[in-house]
């Protein structure tokens, strides 16, 4: 009996705790896909900077995004368009090992056209 649980009880073990790890992986991936549409709303809008992204990013990763080591990365910004990827790695961790969670967001920079240039 003690040689069959020996056995049983890991399989068991990975079986229950498989969907939470899941689960985890997948909440940090939405996190860092917020966090950068969040940053590319607040650097898009007119006169905007790429701090006002920043900070609008780091107020979803810090609310608990459940990203250790999380990195934004402003890509080019230009005149048309502003990008960003946001990199971490999985805060709490079942199953031993780094868990890397990456998003991306790019989108169209609002600008004013003057009246007679439309």
């Amino acid at each position: 009996m003690a040689t069959e649980l020996a056995i049983i009880f890991p399989v068991i073990l990975v079986i229950v705790l498989t969907p939470v790890q899941i689960g985890l992986f997948y909440h940090a991936r939405q996190a860092a896909d917020l966090a950068a549409e969040r940053y590319v709303d607040a650097a898009r809008a007119y006169q905007a900077t790429s701090a006002d992204g920043v900070a609008a990013a780091n107020q979803i990763l810090n609310q608990g995004g459940n990203l250790a080591d999380a990195q934004i990365i402003p890509g080019a910004q230009g005149p048309d368009t502003v990008s960003v990827t946001i990199r971490g790695n999985l805060n709490y961790s079942i199953v031993p090992g780094t868990w890397s969670v990456e998003a991306s967001a790019e989108g169209a920079v609002e600008r004013f056209i003057p009246e007679p240039e439309r």
